[in-house]
C-alpha cells in the first residue's frame, strides 16, 4: 500500500499530495499489525492451563465469523454508495454499524456510537476539505 502510495498522481494543486493520507495510513497499519502479532504470539506462549471444549470454542467462534462477513459486506456496500450518497451520510452510517459490528451486545449504547459516528465523519471531512484540500465526494448533500 505504501509504495503504491507513492504513484498516485496529484489532480489538484494542494501543499500535500494525494498519496499522503493512503502513506500515513499504510504506515500505522503496519505499526498496528506488528503490535498485533506480538500480542498474538505472546499470548500463545503463555501457558494458561485452560483447555476450551469444541462446543465451547464453536461458540465463542460463531460471533467472530458473523463480524468478518458483516464487515466485508458493509465495506462493499461503502464503496458502492460514497459516490452517489457522499462521504459524510455514508461514512456516518458505515462507522454507526460498524461499531454495533465490532462491540458486545451487552455494551452497546446507541446513542453514544451514532455521537462517534457523527462527529468523527464531520472532523474528517472538515480535515480532508479545509486543512488538505482535497475533495470528497458530496453526494445528496452536494
Amino acid at each position: 500500500m505504501f509504495i503504491g502510495a507513492q504513484h498516485v498522481k496529484t489532480l489538484a494543486v494542494s501543499s500535500i499530495g494525494s498519496g499522503f493520507f493512503p502513506s500515513v495510513v499504510s504506515v500505522l497499519l503496519a505499526i498496528t499489525s506488528i503490535a498485533i502479532i506480538a500480542g498474538g504470539i505472546v499470548q500463545a506462549r503463555k501457558p494458561d492451563g485452560k483447555t476450551a471444549s469444541p462446543s465451547k470454542a464453536s461458540v465463542e467462534e460463531k460471533p467472530r465469523v458473523w463480524g468478518v462477513v458483516g464487515t466485508f459486506a458493509l465495506m462493499t456496500l461503502y464503496a458502492l454508495l460514497i459516490t452517489k450518497v457522499g462521504f459524510l451520510v455514508t461514512t456516518t452510517v458505515y462507522l454507526f454499524i460498524q461499531i454495533n459490528i465490532l462491540s458486545p451486545k451487552a455494551s452497546r449504547k446507541q446513542l453514544m456510537f451514532a455521537a462517534i459516528s457523527v462527529v468523527a465523519s464531520v472532523v474528517i471531512y472538515y480535515t480532508f476539505v479545509k486543512v488538505f484540500n482535497l475533495m470528497l465526494p458530496a453526494g445528496i448533500l452536494g
